[in-house]
């Protein structure tokens, strides 16, 4: 299909924006239909883009190819709607975590990473294997040392596992400090962004940088990364707003 340009690319028909095989990733952050003199259409926006479904109709057959090599593979199920990825770059400036090349939401093994480094910083007392497990910290420590357990992204095992979800802020003005007090005669500042449906199977998958996978230390270290995921995010939760209950797993 050849790309229209400039002005143009206002007037690509609906056809063409229906179609399954578009790239969601690239349709969601660098993309909005509008009409000239018509303001963007943010809900027809996001619908669209949960529509393509371009998602592969196998999953897990993809999952096992992505995760090659991994050590020690488990599952974990949404407990309540996931938002990843809200700080990317988007036209409508709400992001997501959207793979750019196979269309399916995600979370990246650097964010896991994170996460479970956090959880593991609150309630953990033994440094020794948080040292192992991530590596020294960057700025702080003097012994500089890399982290033994390689985080791969977790992918979705169902596909279409995305929906809407609606905000409505409340007290806009006095948050973005254009008042001194809250007050009910505010409006609230109601906006949409996709999210990660609760009850969705993400496969997560761990290895060992160093070669000792089959000895006794490295099984070891293997059982403790795996167990810290499925706490840190049972209890800490992953991604936006997990103070409101979003992003927690079971």
């Amino acid at each position: 299909m050849e790309v229209p340009g400039g002005r143009g690319i206002r007037q690509i028909p609906d056809d063409v924006l229906n179609q399954r095989d578009l790239n969601p990733s690239l349709f969601y952050a660098k993309f909005a239909a509008w009409k000239v003199g018509e303001t963007p259409d943010k809900e027809k926006h996001i619908e669209r883009m949960i529509k393509l479904g371009s998602w592969p109709p196998n999953l897990s057959d993809l999952a096992r190819y992505l995760h090659k090599g991994a050590h020690r593979t488990f599952s974990m199920k949404t407990a309540t709607r996931l938002l990843i990825g809200r700080a990317n770059p988007s036209v409508f400036e709400q992001g997501i975590a959207i793979h750019p090349l196979w269309g399916f939401p995600f979370l990246a093994g650097s964010s896991v990473k994170g996460a479970v480094r956090h959880w593991a910083m609150e309630t953990e007392k033994d440094e020794t294997l948080i040292r192992t497990i991530f590596g020294s910290e960057p700025d702080t420590d003097t012994d500089k040392s890399k982290g033994q357990i390689v985080f791969f992204d977790a992918i979705p095992l169902q596909s279409n596992c995305l929906e809407k979800e609606v905000f409505a802020p409340h007290y806009p003005n006095y948050y973005s400090g254009k008042a001194d007090l809250p007050s009910d005669a505010e409006k609230p500042n109601i906006f949409l962004l996709p999210a990660v449906k609760r009850g969705i199977n993400f496969k997560f998958s761990i290895k060992l940088s160093m070669k000792t996978a089959e000895s006794s230390e490295g099984k070891d270290i293997l059982k403790h990364a795996e167990t810290w995921i499925k706490s840190a995010l049972i209890e800490f939760g992953i991604g936006s707003k997990t103070s409101s209950s979003y992003g927690y797993f079971e």
